[in-house]
């Protein structure tokens, strides 16, 4: 419910580029990746974080929210080969609306 809270108040404020998407061309495997990353990865992260929030109380746990992009740059590097780089940071060209 909250998922679908945000994305209604975020909708006015997405590029012109999402709304005029063909979504029927999107191909299924991308479809399948989508449910892949909502339902079995997303989905109990919500509870354990409530649960995380309850037990360790939110204070406690924003520390560790904190470690979760050094966490990635490490494990990135160790299991998928990336280097990283000081450039990591930059906003992909795909995320800016295109000039005309």
């Amino acid at each position: 419910m909250a998922v679908a809270a945000g994305t209604a108040a975020m909708a006015p404020f997405c590029p012109p580029q999402v709304l005029l998407q063909e979504w029927a061309r999107v191909p299924g495997w991308s479809w399948m990746k989508l449910a892949y990353a909502a339902v079995p990865a997303g989905g109990p992260a919500y509870p354990l974080w409530y649960q995380a929030v309850g037990s360790l109380g939110p204070t406690r746990l924003t520390a560790f929210t904190y470690l979760v992009p050094a966490v990635a740059v490490v494990l990135a590097a160790a299991f998928l080969r990336e280097s990283p780089g000081w450039m990591s940071w930059r906003v992909p060209r795909w995320c800016w609306p295109a000039s005309d």
